[in-house]
C-alpha cells in the first residue's frame, strides 16, 4: 500500500460525487460553499490524515485556508498493521474499510451540507466552537464560545 493506492481509493469515492482533485485536495463547489478534503502526510511517519471542511464564499479568507475544518480521528498508516499480525496483507479488505470510512465520516457530511444554513446546523454536533474562526461566528451572528 502506498500513497498512489490511497489516492486511487479517495478518487474512487469522491470523483463520482463531483469532487475535482487538485494536488492533495479534492474540491467541490456550489453557489455558497467550497467543500475541501485534504490528504496530509505526517512529517514523522508514513501516516496520513484526512482533513476536511468548508470555505464560505461570502466571507473573505484573508489569512485562512478554510473557514470550518474537521479531521477524521483515524490515522491512515501505510506500513503498520495492514497484515493483522499474519504477515499477509489483505489489501482488498483494507480498501473496503477505508472506502466505508471515507463515505461514513466525510462524504455523508459533505452531502448533507448544501448551504450556509446547513453548515450552521452542523455546529450543534461539534464538541466546541473554539476552533471556528471569529469571522465565521460574527457572519452568522452566533454567540462567542466560552
Amino acid at each position: 500500500m502506498d500513497k498512489i493506492d490511497l489516492t486511487r481509493i479517495i478518487n474512487n469515492v469522491f470523483e463520482p460525487a463531483g469532487f475535482k482533485k487538485e494536488g492533495n485536495l479534492w474540491l467541490k463547489e456550489n453557489d455558497s460553499l467550497i467543500k475541501k478534503l485534504e490528504l496530509q502526510k505526517s512529517d514523522y511517519s508514513n501516516k496520513y490524515y484526512l482533513n476536511f471542511g468548508y470555505v464560505i464564499k461570502s466571507i473573505p479568507l484573508e489569512n485562512l485556508t478554510i473557514h470550518v475544518s474537521d479531521r477524521v480521528s483515524e490515522e491512515i498508516n501505510l506500513t503498520d498493521s495492514l497484515d493483522g499480525g499474519t504477515g499477509i496483507i489483505d489489501l482488498h479488505n483494507w480498501e473496503i474499510g477505508l472506502t466505508e470510512l471515507l463515505k461514513e465520516k466525510i462524504l455523508s457530511k459533505f452531502e448533507s451540507v448544501k448551504s450556509e444554513q446547513d453548515l450552521v446546523k452542523t455546529f450543534a454536533d461539534r464538541p466546541t466552537m473554539n476552533d471556528i474562526p471569529l469571522v465565521v461566528i460574527k457572519h452568522f451572528n452566533l454567540p462567542l464560545p466560552k
